[in-house]
């Protein structure tokens, strides 16, 4: 009876550590990575108002030309 009560304390010990580590890995993962998404989707952006503006004063340019 004593194996059975030292072997549940340490199964529910184990196991409480387990999901503690795995919580702490859990937010570690996803603050980490919604870090490198937001800044990836920055960075797209940026890229996409480069693109626009360029087409603009490339437009402005060739229009500054037909007149």
């Amino acid at each position: 009876m004593k194996n059975w009560k030292l072997s549940r304390k340490l199964t529910l010990g184990i196991t409480l550590i387990v999901i503690l580590c795995m919580s702490l890995l859990y937010m570690t993962a996803n603050k980490a990575l919604k870090g490198v998404i937001q800044s990836s989707e920055h960075n797209h952006l940026k890229s996409i108002l480069a693109a626009q503006t360029s087409l603009i004063e490339e437009y402005v340019t060739w229009q500054s030309g037909n007149f």
